[in-house]
Protein backbone atom coordinates (compact mmCIF):
# COMPACT_ATOMS: atom_id res chain seq x y z
CA UNK A 1 0.00 0.00 0.00
CA UNK A 2 1.25 3.46 -0.89
CA UNK A 3 1.64 5.81 2.05
CA UNK A 4 1.63 9.62 1.85
CA UNK A 5 5.36 9.86 1.09
CA UNK A 6 5.13 7.16 -1.58
CA UNK A 7 2.21 8.95 -3.25
CA UNK A 8 3.83 12.39 -3.14
CA UNK A 9 7.21 11.17 -4.38
CA UNK A 10 5.73 9.04 -7.14
CA UNK A 11 3.43 11.69 -8.58
CA UNK A 12 6.18 14.31 -8.37
CA UNK A 13 8.51 11.99 -10.29
CA UNK A 14 5.92 11.14 -12.95
CA UNK A 15 5.09 14.80 -13.57
CA UNK A 16 8.77 15.81 -13.55
CA UNK A 17 9.38 13.15 -16.21
CA UNK A 18 6.52 14.56 -18.29
CA UNK A 19 4.31 11.54 -17.64
CA UNK A 20 1.14 13.03 -16.18
CA UNK A 21 -1.52 10.72 -17.58
CA UNK A 22 -5.02 11.91 -16.56
CA UNK A 23 -5.95 8.42 -15.34
CA UNK A 24 -2.96 8.37 -13.00
CA UNK A 25 -3.70 11.90 -11.77
CA UNK A 26 -7.34 10.97 -11.08
CA UNK A 27 -6.24 7.86 -9.21
CA UNK A 28 -3.83 9.86 -7.06
CA UNK A 29 -6.46 12.54 -6.44
CA UNK A 30 -8.94 9.93 -5.17
CA UNK A 31 -6.35 8.22 -2.99
CA UNK A 32 -5.17 11.51 -1.46
CA UNK A 33 -8.76 12.48 -0.64
CA UNK A 34 -9.35 9.02 0.87
CA UNK A 35 -6.25 9.20 3.08
CA UNK A 36 -6.89 12.82 4.04
CA UNK A 37 -4.44 15.68 3.68
CA UNK A 38 -3.75 15.74 7.42
CA UNK A 39 -1.70 12.57 6.89
CA UNK A 40 0.70 14.33 4.52
CA UNK A 41 3.60 16.25 6.00
CA UNK A 42 4.43 19.74 4.77
CA UNK A 43 6.90 18.63 2.08
CA UNK A 44 4.60 15.90 0.78
CA UNK A 45 1.74 18.38 0.64
CA UNK A 46 3.81 20.99 -1.20
CA UNK A 47 5.10 18.38 -3.68
CA UNK A 48 1.59 17.09 -4.35
CA UNK A 49 0.20 20.53 -5.06
CA UNK A 50 3.18 21.37 -7.25
CA UNK A 51 2.73 18.16 -9.26
CA UNK A 52 -1.00 18.69 -9.82
CA UNK A 53 -0.44 22.28 -10.93
CA UNK A 54 2.50 21.39 -13.17
CA UNK A 55 0.40 18.66 -14.81
CA UNK A 56 -2.43 21.17 -15.32
CA UNK A 57 -4.79 18.61 -13.84
CA UNK A 58 -8.28 19.85 -12.85
CA UNK A 59 -8.18 20.16 -9.09
CA UNK A 60 -10.76 22.57 -7.67
CA UNK A 61 -11.91 20.21 -4.90
CA UNK A 62 -8.33 19.21 -4.14
CA UNK A 63 -7.13 22.82 -3.88
CA UNK A 64 -10.05 23.77 -1.63
CA UNK A 65 -9.04 21.03 0.77
CA UNK A 66 -5.35 21.96 0.52
CA UNK A 67 -6.19 25.57 1.31
CA UNK A 68 -8.15 24.53 4.41
CA UNK A 69 -5.35 22.19 5.51
CA UNK A 70 -2.59 24.77 5.05
CA UNK A 71 -4.49 27.46 6.94
CA UNK A 72 -5.09 25.01 9.80
CA UNK A 73 -1.38 24.17 10.14
CA UNK A 74 1.36 26.12 11.88
CA UNK A 75 3.12 27.80 8.98
CA UNK A 76 6.30 28.51 10.91
CA UNK A 77 7.30 24.85 10.41
CA UNK A 78 7.12 25.15 6.60
CA UNK A 79 10.40 25.68 4.79
CA UNK A 80 10.59 28.62 2.37
CA UNK A 81 10.62 26.22 -0.61
CA UNK A 82 7.45 24.52 0.63
CA UNK A 83 5.66 27.85 1.04
CA UNK A 84 6.76 29.01 -2.40
CA UNK A 85 5.66 25.71 -3.98
CA UNK A 86 2.20 26.16 -2.48
CA UNK A 87 1.87 29.76 -3.64
CA UNK A 88 3.22 28.91 -7.10
CA UNK A 89 0.82 25.97 -7.50
CA UNK A 90 -2.23 28.01 -6.56
CA UNK A 91 -1.16 30.87 -8.82
CA UNK A 92 -0.48 28.49 -11.70
CA UNK A 93 -3.91 26.90 -11.26
CA UNK A 94 -5.51 30.36 -11.17
CA UNK A 95 -7.01 29.50 -7.81
CA UNK A 96 -8.06 32.38 -5.57
CA UNK A 97 -7.17 31.45 -1.99
CA UNK A 98 -7.18 34.75 -0.09
CA UNK A 99 -7.13 33.21 3.38
CA UNK A 100 -4.17 30.98 2.60
CA UNK A 101 -2.29 33.68 0.70
CA UNK A 102 -2.79 36.10 3.60
CA UNK A 103 -1.55 33.52 6.12
CA UNK A 104 1.53 32.74 4.02
CA UNK A 105 2.18 36.43 3.43
CA UNK A 106 2.07 37.11 7.17
CA UNK A 107 4.43 34.20 7.77
CA UNK A 108 6.92 35.45 5.17
CA UNK A 109 6.81 39.03 6.43
CA UNK A 110 7.27 37.79 10.01
CA UNK A 111 10.44 35.89 9.16
CA UNK A 112 13.86 37.44 8.89
CA UNK A 113 14.38 36.63 5.22
CA UNK A 114 18.11 37.15 5.53
CA UNK A 115 18.62 34.07 7.68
Amino acid sequence: EFGPQDIANSIWAFVTAGQSDPELMDCVDKEVMKKGLANFNRQELANLVWAFAKAEHPMDRFLQQVEEEVVARQLWVFRPQELSNLVWAFATAGRQAPTMFQAIEEEIVGRDLGT
